[in-house]
């Protein structure tokens, strides 16, 4: 009885949700993904770029998945992100025919490094619809793409890789993770520079790891530490090496081990893109000389 019902039934309101694309874009990715109405009515929604980003877990626009191998994966979160095929939908509402579909396109820089490899990535989504012709109000609608379907991608190298990729990795991450008071744990690893709330920050960067506290502040001096790069890049080089980040970087000589108190020469300032090598200045003992990153 249970079988003949559903071979014989048909869906009157059905939404189904795909990853259509993702390619590497102006250090960034080009995210595309399709909503298809399958059922036997209109439906509405809000076009993503207006969903609430603090709607918690009902409300979810997220392209994630891991490599073939189940090592690495990553995702990112597309609820309020502008839409950059937005020409097409200006409203702010989108009503899919039955049948039909509508595409969206994103342009987003992940927080997450990506291991190179063959990735499989599905979508979660997480909003509300109306068929005004089947329903009497709005629903929410909670589901995920066809996990036996999913968007392949390879990446050839890890992301990011370029100096330009770098730059805008650092910049998206840094206005994601929140600043940290006196002492705090740290829930995010990296480079961070003490702040005052009157616009003063440290010549020098520090380097805190997660699950650690963060280190007491002179209160009267500084406020808060503020996360502004990623412990995968050194901020300190000996002259000859290879430059690990674009920015200005000034000589400094150390005594034994670098440590904060130490000599800077500052009339040894440059500029220097990442790869390129580091003078080697004509200063005495140039041993104890190396190069620290000031930013970029």
């Amino acid at each position: 009885m249970q079988q003949n019902f559903d071979r014989d039934s048909r869906a009157l309101v059905k939404l189904d949700a795909r990853v259509e694309g993702i390619e590497k874009k102006d250090n960034g990715l080009l995210v595309s993904v399709t909503f298809i109405n399958s059922g036997q009515f209109p439906l509405k929604m809000k076009t993503p770029d207006q969903w609430d980003p603090s709607g918690g877990w009902s409300t979810q626009l997220t392209v994630g998945g891991s490599d073939i191998e189940k090592n690495h994966g990553w995702s990112v979160d597309l609820v309020g992100v502008p839409i950059i095929n937005k020409a097409e939908y200006p409203e702010e509402f989108v009503t899919i025919a039955a049948p039909g579909r509508a595409s969206f396109k994103f342009l987003v820089v992940p927080t997450q490094k990506i291991n190179r490899g063959i990735y499989l990535m599905n979508l979660m989504v997480g909003t509300s619809i109306t068929a005004d012709e089947a329903i009497a109000r709005r629903g929410k609608v909670l589901f995920h793409s066809d996990y036996k379907n999913p968007y392949r991608i390879t990446f050839d190298r890890d992301y990011p890789s370029t100096p330009e990729e770098w730059k805008a990795f650092e910049a998206r991450k840094a206005k994601q993770v929140s600043a940290l008071p006196s002492g705090a744990m740290v829930a995010d690893s990296g480079y961070y520079r003490m702040v005052s709330v009157f616009g003063p920050r440290s010549q020098f960067v520090t380097k805190l790891e997660a699950g650690k506290a963060a280190p007491k502040l002179d209160v009267n001096t500084w406020d808060k530490w503020e996360w502004e790069a990623d412990l995968a890049r050194a901020t300190m080089c000996k002259p000859a090496d290879a430059c690990t980040r674009d920015g200005t970087w000034v000589l400094r000589r150390m005594e034994y081990v670098p440590k904060p108190t130490d000599e800077t020469i500052a009339s040894y300032t440059r500029r220097v893109r990442m790869g390129e090598a580091f003078p080697t200045p004509n200063v005495a003992e140039t041993s104890k000389l190396y190069w620290e990153w000031l930013g970029a």
